[in-house]
């Protein structure tokens, strides 16, 4: 694909239905619009994705086949209503509460315990959940627990950048191509979520049979 094309597969194998986009932007930004994408796909049908990126695209996995138009897909990777779906297709409220215990440090509110008398890791990890949740439940508007989201969105997903990446793709024209097989570009990001699944196999025996099975 050119600088102004953004390039999409489509296509079925023995283990389900295959969409894939490349945007070439890195692996928060391919994360967070996979997410986004699936939350979004998701909307319009009950249905269930296994989600893999690579730096340079993404994938989204379903056994259920999907009726791909350029026109539903351009309109589903819109930036509108972008932050209210991507805290919505992610699990915003774990990863903030991960960055709220730094947060909490920093501000004093937990304390690590004097010199050699350090508080045990879980009893601050508990302490700062507790905090989290009842600044959530009875202070919404607490000025820490805001820091914590956004800072979640940040760091994690690079939420400016998406949302830049995302109005940067409304001015690019969508390419839908739908193989027989995988592709140079969708082979690599499918070997990838091999990774995280538990097999009495090798990893390079997995690949081998996947090459042997769509040569």
């Amino acid at each position: 694909p050119t600088k102004d094309e953004f390039l999409m597969e489509y296509f079925k194998t023995d283990q389900g239905f295959h969409l894939l986009g490349y945007p070439f932007e890195g692996r928060f930004v391919n994360e967070g619009i996979a997410s986004l994408l699936a939350f979004r796909l998701s909307k319009l049908k009950p249905i269930s994705f296994s989600i893999a990126f690579s730096d340079y695209g993404f994938e989204l996995l379903s056994d259920q086949k999907l009726d791909i138009t350029e026109l539903m897909l351009t309109t589903l990777l819109s930036p509108e209503n972008l932050l209210a779906d991507i805290e919505q297709s992610v699990n915003a409220t774990e990863m903030a509460k991960r960055r709220f215990r730094d947060i909490a440090f920093i501000s004093g509110l937990l304390f690590k315990g004097f010199p050699g008398g350090n508080v045990k890791d879980r009893h601050l990890q508990s302490s700062s959940e507790l905090f989290f949740d009842v600044f959530s439940e009875y202070d919404p508007n607490n000025l820490l627990l805001k820091q914590s989201y956004e800072e979640a969105m940040s760091r994690q997903l690079d939420y400016e950048r998406l949302k830049k990446v995302l109005k940067r793709m409304e001015n690019q024209s969508l390419i839908i191509t739908y193989p027989e097989k995988p592709t140079p570009f969708a082979f690599p990001i499918m070997t990838d979520r091999l990774r995280e699944k538990l097999s009495s196999e090798s990893l390079a025996h997995r690949i081998k049979r996947m090459s042997l099975d769509y040569i």
